[in-house]
């Protein structure tokens, strides 16, 4: 059985689907594109915070995917 799905962010930077099932699955998935700025940080994980806000804990189950991203830790990042 295909478990049906809605989109809820899809950009350059990452996408966060749900499932409509029970309980709902939320998967956040970065793509591989790196986050260049602070402004970048704070526009992309911002959107993610306010889309996951009012979901009902209860009833979803939440997955971050990560492999792709590409980490960062330089000093001028930092």
């Amino acid at each position: 059985m295909t478990e049906r799905s809605e989109s809820l962010i899809d950009n350059r930077f990452v996408s966060v689907r749900r499932t409509l099932g029970r309980p709902g699955l939320v998967r956040v998935v970065r793509t591989t594109l790196p986050l260049e700025t602070l402004e970048q940080v704070d526009e992309v994980w911002g959107a993610v915070s306010r889309t996951l806000i009012p979901l009902d804990r209860a009833r979803h189950v939440l997955l971050m995917d990560m492999r792709d991203a590409p980490g960062r830790n330089d000093d001028a990042f930092e």
